[in-house]
């Protein structure tokens, strides 16, 4: 037959029909090693969930110490700025300071 019929699905392709392609005394595993793959399978995926969501809460947790590292910087910076401003206010006053003059008590007073 055709292997493309004119409405474009796939069909035939020939004469002979294939049987008997899986058969379950072809199995390698008997059905004891097969539950013991599924169990180890089993054991194996719940790891890989707990791993996973354990992966999930580092993550967010590393997130969190990123935003809060941002954040002290962000602190530093401002804390760097207000000691300089008020070491340079310092110098202003004792430059003031040093300018004004002192009264001094003559003997006679």
């Amino acid at each position: 037959g055709q292997l493309i019929d004119t409405s474009g699905t796939m069909s035939g392709g020939g004469h002979q029909v294939a049987k008997g392609g899986m058969r379950a005394a072809l199995c390698l595993y008997s059905p004891e090693e097969v539950k013991q793959i599924v169990s180890a399978y089993e054991q194996a995926n719940s790891r890989l969930n707990a791993i996973r969501q354990e992966k999930q809460a580092l993550e967010e947790a590393l997130q969190l110490t990123d935003r809060e590292i941002k954040d002290f910087d962000l602190r530093e910076q401002k804390c760097n700025m207000e000691i300089e401003s008020l070491t340079k206010q310092m110098e202003n006053f004792d430059s003031r300071l040093k300018s004004l003059k002192v009264p001094t008590l003559n003997q006679d007073d």
